[in-house]
């Protein structure tokens, strides 16, 4: 057994966020407790994070939140902006349904979910990309039409689609190029495993998972693993990854 180390702590943060966006879920205008007295429209893009393409512009623009609403028509997605302070639909409600949409998978700038269509039932990953505010389909491999039973995860920074329907599995999918079907390939994994999560943290030769409800650190080229134990978590259900690149507003005063 080993213990965690420091640099590995800050995945036990979870910061649903990434590049120009960010959800925020206390902020009001007229409290500056919740800001500090911040001013969103003055504050540039370079205030709360470093990024190629947004650094001039005010930061009031890309503070977003959203949520998903699931019904028997489709999915809606509503965001709201600080920008306008009111919450707004996307224009159209999205023909796919799921049992449960829990938080959605972040890669490319988007979050993704496994669903399925509302006509014919046939599943397909879906992407919702946070800056233009719209969804694209992610096909799933040619022989995998019905994937219930199976969780979208992100593995070393690309997609994977892991098996979890209470049956041992030793191998999981990932999409070596992101959106293009035929890329699609197997890994093989010496742990046969019932319930497996990608946490999306890799160092060196060693990739972060989580069997079941223990950590591993498993390398994929000499097949060995060693466990992980975290103070005060004896049972691990659910690993993120903390962006240290990302500055909350709260913590800005003045400018970051």
């Amino acid at each position: 057994m080993e213990a965690l180390k420091p640099p590995l702590m800050g995945l036990f943060e979870k910061c649903r966020a990434r590049k120009f966006n960010l959800y925020v879920q206390d902020y009001s205008e007229t409290d500056p407790k919740t800001h500090e007295g911040m001013n969103l429209i003055t504050v540039t893009t370079r205030d709360l994070i470093a990024d190629d393409r947004y650094l001039n512009e005010p930061a009031l623009n890309i503070v977003k939140r959203m949520k998903v609403n699931t019904g028997r028509g489709g999915i809606m997605f509503i965001v709201y902006t600080l920008k306008t302070g009111s919450w707004r639909e996307i224009q159209r409600r999205y023909p796919y349904k799921s049992d449960l949409m829990l938080h959605g998978i972040l890669l490319s700038g988007g979050l993704h979910w496994l669903v399925n269509r509302v006509r014919g039932s046939s599943s397909v990953i879906i992407s919702f990309d946070l800056a233009e505010e719209h969804v694209q389909e992610i096909p799933l491999p040619c022989d995998l039409v019905d994937a219930k039973g199976y969780i979208v995860g992100v593995f070393r920074q690309m997609l994977c689609i892991t098996r979890c329907d209470g049956q041992t599995h030793n191998e999981f999918w990932i999409m070596k190029e992101y959106g293009v079907r035929e890329s699609w390939t197997k890994v093989r994994i010496s742990m046969p495993y019932s319930l497996l999560l990608h946490s999306g943290f890799k160092r060196k030769n060693h990739d972060l998972l989580v069997f079941k409800d223990r950590l591993f650190m498993y390398n994929f080229n000499g097949e060995r693993f060693r466990k992980l134990s975290v103070s005060g978590f004896p049972i691990v259900t659910e690993v993120g990854i903390y962006l240290e690149s990302l500055v909350s507003p709260n913590s800005c005063r003045g400018g970051c």
